[in-house]
């Protein structure tokens, strides 16, 4: 998942609600709100409702009511500015509306905003064929939401590619580190094994070293040790105490004793 793709935050709060009293602030001074576009002034609460329920806080997407709540205020918004009469160069929640469907695709909720979208781009495109404007201001008009689609689609693509690569990195120091762990705990239980094959062929070494006579009974012990270790090695997992006992008595009155088994519990 990509999550809210940051716009569950705070600061994107502030950024989209300064975003659009400053749209407010401009129609203002441009004279596009107020009589007689009482239509865009009405339409205007419907971009800061859109606004504040798009950035409703949160790193997931917006369940499917938020997400229609966003899309229908845009598509409001941008309604109320195409009805206004106001010139299009001077009214600003048009383009808002545009925003405001665009970011729900890297929020998460890419139908919505596909959806609300192509409803705005619908809509501005059968105002211009019904009002007869010129080619030039019908694609003034149409590229902005089309281009803040293509925008949101590559964000929501870029943070898709950013997750898949995170989750691979993460799953690769996974496994490095379970691979360290077991070559550790192999290292420590060769260390054992080692250790436990040193007490007991230890004593036998050190008589061997210190030029013990070589007499039937120390030729025996030898032997004994050694097939000890060779039991070992050959079949790890048959080491009972019990089992093993019985092997070295029988050993001692010389019997031939050969253990087979697995080298592992497969």
């Amino acid at each position: 998942s990509t999550g809210g793709g940051g716009l569950g935050t705070p600061a994107t709060r502030w950024a989209l609600t300064a975003a659009w009293a400053l749209g407010v602030l401009s129609d203002a001074v441009g004279g596009s709100v107020g009589v007689p576009y009482w239509n865009e002034l009405l339409a205007r609460p419907f971009g800061l409702i859109g606004a504040l329920v798009l950035t409703t806080r949160g790193d997931q997407a917006l369940r499917p009511g938020r997400a229609a709540i966003v899309a229908a205020s845009a598509v409001l918004s941008a309604t109320g500015a195409l009805m206004s009469g106001a010139p299009l160069t001077q009214t600003w929640s048009f383009y808002f509306g545009s925003y405001l469907t665009a970011l729900l695709i890297p929020r998460g909720n890419p139908r919505s905003g596909l959806v609300g979208g192509s409803l705005i781009v619908l809509l501005g495109g059968f105002w211009a064929h019904t009002h007869g404007v010129s080619v030039a201001l019908a694609f003034d008009l149409l590229a902005f939401p089309l281009l803040a689609l293509v925008i949101g689609a590559t964000w929501r693509w870029f943070l898709g590619r950013i997750v898949v690569r995170e989750l691979t990195h993460t799953r690769e120091v996974e496994r490095a580190a379970m691979a360290a762990e077991i070559a550790e705990a192999s290292i420590a239980a060769i260390h054992a094994e080692l250790a436990e094959i040193g007490a007991d062929v230890g004593e036998i070494l050190h008589a061997i070293g210190d030029g013990h006579w070589l007499d039937d009974e120390f030729a025996t012990e030898i032997s004994v040790v050694e097939a000890s270790v060779r039991d070992r090695i050959r079949s790890p997992h048959l080491r009972d105490a019990s089992l093993s006992a019985a092997i070295e008595r029988a050993r001692r009155r010389g019997v031939g004793v050969l253990v087979l088994g697995s080298s592992s519990h497969a």
